[in-house]
């Protein structure tokens, strides 16, 4: 366990340890810890995605093979087509497992297995944008924003950006789809976090 808890370091654990009793053991979180944001890293999720790489390589492959065999024209770029499956079959997996640890513990009773990492980061007040905008970057959270206005901060849309095709990256490793006017802040009295 690595960041933003008391004492820091590698621990052997039993059999039945969750991620809460290795933060308890680590002395709990600093002040300014960020559980939503945790990040844990595991060996066996690192295997499945793995799996799901190559799956998803060999069904692009044969969606491609499908195009062309259907296709009257030959304007299909092939060389782009393989160059897009060799980066899906080569992605490496980082073995992240999307956590919550800011819910009730009996809810959030994941068993650590051998070699899992967690960190747990502090807060932070940036956001990161990035894609088809005309400066991606790092900003500075603003309280009540709405997308549209990350979107104006960072220069805009590009002219072929998809404006149906935004993503949020929450902390905790999940992702949403959101709109234009969506608020992707949202604050209670304990955390402040995507949505």
């Amino acid at each position: 366990i690595s960041g933003a808890v008391l004492n820091p370091s590698t621990y052997l654990m039993p059999e039945t340890a969750t991620l809460h009793d290795v933060i308890d053991k680590a002395g709990g979180y600093t002040k300014n810890a960020y559980p939503y944001g945790a990040v844990y890293l595991n060996d066996e999720a690192k295997e499945t995605g793995l799996i799901a790489n190559e799956i998803l390589y060999n069904k692009f492959l044969d969606n491609v093979l499908k195009t062309i065999e259907g296709s009257v024209s030959n304007n299909l770029d092939l060389e782009v087509l393989l160059t897009l499956a060799d980066n899906i079959r080569d992605a490496e997996p980082t073995g992240r497992i999307s956590i919550d640890l800011t819910g009730d513990r009996e809810d959030n009773s994941y068993i650590v297995k051998s070699g899992d990492s967690l960190l747990i980061p502090e807060k932070t007040n940036n956001i990161y944008i990035y894609g088809e905008v005309n400066q991606s970057g790092v900003y500075s959270h603003k309280n009540f924003a709405k997308l549209q206005d990350y979107i104006e901060i960072a220069g805009g849309f590009k002219e072929f950006a998809d404006k149906g095709a935004i993503y949020i990256l929450l902390p905790n490793g999940d992702t949403k789809s959101s709109f234009i006017s969506k608020k992707i802040f949202r604050f209670d009295s304990a955390n402040s976090y995507c949505v």
